[in-house]
């Protein structure tokens, strides 16, 4: 029901099966959160960074219908990209 993760790629899965997901930063390396910033501010769900409120948030349910519609543009940009690569 729950993911809790500090990876880009628990975070993306989380998001395509439309999981309840929180995500830990990694504050000893900074350059490994990029990743993890960008998708998660693309997708509008940057509450989603474990915080003191986290346990506050616990109970909110994540509008995944938001989510989708905050990233159909990239997924169309990266669909478009592919299609002319492949073409080229």
């Amino acid at each position: 029901e729950y993911v809790v993760t500090d990876s880009f790629h628990g975070t993306s899965f989380s998001i395509l099966f439309e999981k309840k997901v929180f995500i830990g930063l990694n504050n000893r390396k900074s350059n490994t959160n990029g990743r993890l910033h960008t998708i998660l501010g693309k997708a509008g769900l940057t509450g989603c960074i474990i915080s003191e409120n986290t346990l506050e948030d616990f109970a909110h349910e994540l509008d995944y219908t938001n989510v989708k519609d905050n990233l159909r543009s990239e997924i169309s940009y990266s669909q478009q990209y592919l299609n002319c690569i492949m073409n080229q």
